[in-house]
Order: C-alpha cells, then sequence, then structure tokens
C-alpha cells in the first residue's frame, strides 16, 4: 500500500513540475504564463504581453492592431475596444511618365 501511494505521489509531483515548467517558458505576467507575439516575421514587446488563461491565449489588442497599421478606439462607457484597418490600396511604381496631352 505504501509502495503505491509513493508511486502516485511521484507521478503527480513529475506532471505537475512539467506543467509548471512548460507554462513559464518566457516568464508570467500577473500570475499567467507570457506568450510571444509575433506579427508579419516581427516579434513585438509591447507594455503589455500576450499572456495564456485557460488555454485560450490573450493578446493586446492595440499593439497587434498598430503592428498592422489599423487604427483602435476604446469606448469606456460600453468597455468596447473597436478596431478599423483603413480601406488603402499602394501602388509601387518604378517610373512615373507625365502624360502632356
Amino acid at each position: 500500500m505504501k509502495k503505491k501511494v509513493l508511486i502516485i505521489t511521484s507521478i503527480i509531483c513529475l506532471f505537475s513540475s512539467t506543467v509548471a515548467f512548460a507554462a513559464s517558458v518566457n516568464g508570467s505576467f500577473a500570475g499567467f504564463p507570457i506568450a510571444n507575439v509575433i506579427v508579419n516575421d516581427d516579434k513585438l514587446t509591447p507594455n503589455v504581453p500576450g499572456i495564456v488563461v485557460q488555454g485560450s491565449t490573450m493578446l493586446p489588442a492595440k499593439a497587434i492592431a498598430e503592428s498592422l497599421n489599423a487604427v483602435v478606439t476604446w469606448d469606456q462607457a460600453t468597455m468596447t475596444a473597436s478596431i478599423q484597418k483603413p480601406d488603402v490600396n499602394i501602388v509601387f511604381a518604378d517610373e512615373i511618365i507625365e502624360n502632356k496631352d
């Protein structure tokens, strides 16, 4: 019986230490593991990092939106963040030829 309890206790300790190690690979913020945020191959380092909460990754909307050239607004009354991506077309040209007609 004692041997069985010792084995079960050892297994629980092994799994809990592995989870704790995996959860803290990037450190922690407010008690939650930090998630790296990469946008278009560039790592973001916002003031408030991305975190993992109950298996879901929570990312800072403002930092993500601004890295994508979007506009973020906050409505305190309704506690709503709005992200608007301007509808802009960019054209690249090697040469501009002016037609004088």
